[in-house]
Formats: C-alpha cells, sequence, structure tokens
C-alpha cells in the first residue's frame, strides 16, 4: 500500500487538515514549475491521489488504521481506487488538453512567444530586451480608485496586495463548503485565494442565491521570463490564439456566451492583460473579466466573476477590485 504521507512529505497519521492542504500546495506548485515529462505527470497523480485521501476525513481514518496494522480492508481499497481514478481523470484533462508551444521561423531574429501551460495555470513569456523597447502597445489608464474603510485589504503569496468589499468572505481551507466541494467534486482549486459571495461557507440559503467569485492565483519564475510591471508588448496572432486557450480550459466545463476581448490596462503604473467574456452558468450568464500581471520574475492570473443577473450586486465593486492590485516589490 502507498504510503501517502510519505508521498506529501509529511509525518506519519499527520492530522492537521491545514498541513496536508499546504503541502499538497506546496508539492503541486513546484511540479508545475517544472518541465511537463511523463514522470512529472505520474508525479501530479500520486500527489493529487495522496491529498484525496488524507483529506477525506473518514477514508483517512481507515488508511491511518491498516497503514499502522498492516492490514488491508476491501472498502479501503476501493475507496482509495476512486479517488486514483479522480486523480487520473483530472491531471490527465489538464496536462493533455494544455496548448502546445508552436514552432516559429527564424526569421525575423527578435523572437516573442507566449508559451502557455494553461492546464496548470502557467505562462511565461520569453522575449528579448530589444523586443521589449521596441515593441510596445497602448495601455488603457483606469481611473484611480479609493478604497472603501469597510473593504478588507490581503497579503496573496506575500507578493501582492488586493482589497475586496464586505460582501465577499475568504474561503477557508476546512469551512463547511470547501468539505464539501472536496467529498462531492475531489479536487480543490489551486489558486492562491478565492473569495466567494458572504456566509457561503456556511452554506446559508442567502449565499445560494447569487454567485461571485475572484480567484487570484500567483506564479514564480526566472528572473526576465516575463515583463517588468510596467510594460505592455504587443501582442501576436498566437499570443491571442494562446490566451483564447488558456481562458478555454478555465471555463470548462461551461461554454460561451460571448467570447473573449483583450486589451492592455494601465493600473497605476502597472500594466496587466485583461480578457472580457460572458459563459453560461447554473442559473444563467456569467459575466467574467480575466487578468495577467508580470513583475519581471513573478505572475498573477485574477478571475473576476459574477452572475449576471446581478449586476445591480456586484458590477460596481467587482470592476473595482482590480484598481486595489498592488505589487509589494514592483520591478
Amino acid at each position: 500500500m502507498k504510503n501517502y504521507y510519505n508521498i506529501l512529505g509529511l509525518s506519519s497519521y499527520e492530522d492537521s487538515q491545514d498541513v496536508v492542504l499546504s503541502r499538497y500546495k506546496e508539492m503541486t506548485a513546484h511540479l508545475r514549475s517544472q518541465v511537463l515529462s511523463k514522470d512529472v505527470k505520474n508525479q501530479l497523480i500520486e500527489v493529487n491521489e495522496a491529498f484525496l485521501v488524507l483529506s477525506d476525513k473518514e477514508l483517512k481514518r481507515k488508511y491511518d488504521y491498516s497503514l499502522s496494522s498492516n492490514s488491508q480492508d476491501t472498502t479501503l481499497l476501493s475507496g482509495i481506487s476512486l479517488k486514483h481514478e479522480r486523480a487520473v481523470q483530472f491531471v490527465s484533462e489538464k496536462l493533455d488538453n494544455a496548448p502546445k508551444k508552436r514552432k516559429k521561423n527564424k526569421w525575423p531574429a527578435i523572437l516573442c512567444g507566449f508559451f502557455l501551460l494553461s492546464a496548470l495555470g502557467t505562462v511565461s513569456r520569453t522575449c528579448t530586451q530589444a523586443y521589449r523597447q521596441e515593441k510596445s502597445s497602448h495601455a488603457e489608464m483606469v481611473e484611480s480608485y479609493t478604497i472603501p474603510s469597510n473593504w478588507s485589504e490581503y497579503k496573496i503569496a506575500g507578493a501582492m496586495t488586493i482589497s475586496v468589499p464586505n460582501t465577499l468572505e475568504l474561503r477557508k481551507d476546512y469551512d463547511d463548503y470547501t468539505q464539501w466541494m472536496s467529498n462531492n467534486i475531489g479536487v480543490l482549486s489551486s489558486a492562491d485565494a478565492v473569495f466567494q459571495q458572504k456566509n457561503l461557507s456556511e452554506m446559508s440559503e442567502d449565499a445560494y442565491q447569487t454567485y461571485a467569485r475572484v480567484l487570484i492565483q500567483h506564479y514564480s519564475f526566472s528572473p526576465a521570463d516575463v515583463e517588468h510591471h510596467y510594460e505592455s508588448p504587443g501582442l501576436t496572432a498566437e499570443d491571442y490564439r494562446n490566451l483564447r486557450e488558456m481562458v478555454n480550459e478555465e471555463i470548462k466545463p461551461y461554454t460561451y456566451v460571448d467570447t473573449p476581448t483583450w486589451r492592455w490596462i494601465d493600473i497605476n503604473g502597472t500594466k496587466a492583460i485583461e480578457g472580457e467574456y460572458r459563459r453560461n452558468g447554473e442559473k444563467g450568464s456569467v459575466k467574467c473579466k480575466f487578468y495577467l500581471l508580470s513583475n519581471y520574475d513573478e505572475m498573477v492570473k485574477m478571475i473576476i466573476s459574477y452572475r449576471e443577473s446581478d449586476s445591480s450586486l456586484w458590477k460596481s465593486d467587482l470592476d473595482n477590485v482590480i484598481k486595489t492590485f498592488k505589487w509589494n516589490g514592483p520591478k
């Protein structure tokens, strides 16, 4: 029987779900930064399988007993098999559908490609400095925004800060809603921070009457792999195709109502690619904005969405969230 504690680098019989989740995030972040070889794919499956088993309290209890007594139980093995299948399906779907890096001609000499590994959310820009200096596009300045006193500021991944209205709450790792998601859907969002409509954590009836999300993911790169925070190079036709493929992955299993349109925006000197689109949802169309913000050796992906029928409740505040974005150390 596999030792899932060893796979996640944990002490045997770790009971803290916070520690299990934290280690799962560390392992997947490390693996997705590597070349996606077959070996890495298998490691990702193992890590996801380990997390799914150890985050299921009932299955973990049976697993711990089996591990300590060196015995096997058919119910346990059946449960582990189901978790393995979920892990294989999740990782395979994501990696197998990832857009491939397209071949480019050697002429002209200055080549710039958006290499997107959209399955894991990583984006890498490999442009020369000359390209950055000579090729730029207009970034539309967004209006400055005075953050209301009742908004809350959050520091994400030690890299940036964002403020959100008091109608949103930060999803906690093991509140009622997150537990329900984990047990019924199987894989938690890999985002560093997820903000949702207030009281959804308690699965309150009122919270289920609307829908709003702010998802934030931070990625680390080698120096100069992505633009400085103040750069906005022109996007090529291939860039647009890759951006579209990335959003295609994000909206699954839903489909588009309106396909994405793209522009560069300027947030007090910080440049961002903004994509705007609509998708269908469980109770009507959902308005979405997709952001990529680069900072020389790091990048943030942010997705902001809300149910369109509730625009009067969400639009004004959620349109202003991006205006509160700040890099802790702009480069």
